[in-house]
C-alpha cells in the first residue's frame, strides 16, 4: 500500500507540472494498465486533478500517440464521461473515425 501511494503522490505531481517526457507516460500507462481509475473502482479526486492536469496535453496529442498510451486514453476518456468533469471543456476523441454507425447491417 505504501507503494502504491507513493507512485499515485508521483503521478499527482507530475500532473500539475505536467506529463513532459515520453517516459513519465510510459510509466503512467503502465500503472493504469491493470487499474479501472488511480485507486480502487470509483473516480476519486485524485482521478480529477490528474485528469485536470494532463488535459491540455492529451487534448493535443495526435490519435497516434494517444494509441501508444492505450491504459492512459482508456482511463482519461472514462474520467471525462464523468458527470460535470468537462465543465465549459471540449471532448477529446481517441479515434480519427467512427467504426460503427447507428444504422443498422441486414
Amino acid at each position: 500500500m505504501a507503494d502504491e501511494i507513493k507512485k499515485l503522490s508521483a503521478f499527482l505531481r507530475v500532473s500539475i507540472g505536467n506529463i513532459t517526457t515520453d517516459k513519465e507516460s510510459k510509466e503512467l500507462d503502465t500503472y493504469l494498465s491493470d487499474r479501472v481509475y488511480l485507486v480502487g473502482f470509483y473516480c476519486t479526486i485524485a482521478d480529477v486533478v490528474l485528469f485536470l492536469g494532463l488535459y491540455s496535453i492529451i487534448s493535443e496529442m495526435s490519435f497516434y500517440d494517444k494509441q501508444k498510451h492505450l491504459h492512459l486514453s482508456r482511463w482519461f476518456d472514462q474520467v471525462q464521461h464523468q458527470p460535470g468533469i468537462l465543465q465549459n471543456s471540449k471532448k477529446v476523441y481517441f479515434q480519427r473515425n467512427m467504426i460503427y454507425s447507428t444504422s443498422s447491417c441486414h
